[in-house]
């Protein structure tokens, strides 16, 4: 087998939503323990990031994918100016270390996945669909309940979602459905109907997941907006239908773009082979004499 063959059909992936996981890292990784010995450098989210992923090479990870979100707007806030508007700003202390993060990544040979005004939901999203169109087993690794769209086990491939935390497990379409009350094919009508505080989607007035759930248990969206007068109470049908063209913004916007030209190929992908060299000569930099020195110098 050529080396630069890529993975092969049945050999698993992990697609990681790589900014999202920082992000939650940065905050599980209490930031005075991980300060540089050498400067003031923050490298709580580094540690975290090295921690994770030392993790997955441990389970016998193979083909690892840590998808980014680009620079710039994204075509969602050009389209809805309120997307992710009520989020905090970024912690200046995690802004410090994303360039470091990046850096860190490629050095340890892995793909960085990422491109200019591209939200990594859509990366991620391109990723998957291009591995299951390649016969591979898919695992998303994020905490965004957005990517359960993606998750199936049927002709089309098996996705599954692990979701970090205690709270979290591994989602199929069985765990999706049992959590939110409809499938992974009718997550993004359900968000759109009871809305998603995390990217400020108000969803429509009096109309949560479970009632959102039990709207959609005889069609799509698109069939409830045209079949509004017969929803019952009256009151509720009317609302749906004053509400149709924001509810078809909020879904457009929930969609997730699953066709997009991949930085790096799937075919292009080799088989992961941290480098220690490139892991001592990063963290070396900080003061510390080897890696392990700086990820294991703090208990978890």
């Amino acid at each position: 087998m050529s080396a630069d063959q890529g993975p092969q059909a049945g050999e698993k992936i992990y697609i990681i939503d790589a900014t999202g996981m920082v992000h939650r890292l940065f905050h599980a990784v209490p930031i005075e323990s991980t300060r540089s010995l050498s400067c003031d450098q923050p490298l709580n989210a580094i540690v975290g990031w090295v921690r994770f992923l030392r993790r997955l090479r441990t389970d016998g990870a193979r083909y690892i994918v840590p998808v980014f979100d680009g620079l710039g707007r994204s075509w969602r806030t050009e389209l809805f100016c309120e997307y992710k508007a009520d989020r905090k700003p970024t912690a200046d202390d995690l802004l410090r270390q994303m360039p470091l993060v990046l850096e860190l990544t490629a050095a340890l040979r892995l793909p960085l996945a990422c491109m200019p005004t591209v939200e990594a939901d859509d990366l991620v999203a391109s990723y998957v669909e291009a591995a299951v169109a390649s016969d591979l087993d898919v695992t998303i690794i994020s905490n965004d309940k957005d990517l359960m769209q993606l998750v199936r086990d049927d002709d089309r491939g098996s996705v599954r979602q692990l979701v970090p935390g205690k709270d979290g497990g591994v989602f199929g379409p069985a765990e999706v459905r049992a959590k939110f009350g409809v499938g992974p094919e009718r997550l993004g009508d359900l968000l759109a109907l009871a809305g998603d505080k995390v990217d400020s989607i108000p969803g429509i007035p009096d109309v949560g997941p479970k009632k959102a759930a039990a709207l959609l248990g005889g069609g799509d969206l698109e069939h409830l907006l045209t079949s509004w007068s017969f929803i019952s109470p009256t009151k509720l049908g009317d609302t749906i239908h004053r509400y149709e063209a924001k509810l078809r913004l909020w879904r457009r916007v929930i969609e997730l773009d699953r066709g997009l030209e991949l930085p790096v190929p799937i075919a292009g992908l080799q088989p992961w082979t941290p480098s220690k060299r490139a892991l001592d000569e990063f963290f070396g930099r900080f003061g510390f004499p080897h890696w392990k020195s700086a990820v294991d110098r703090f208990s978890e």
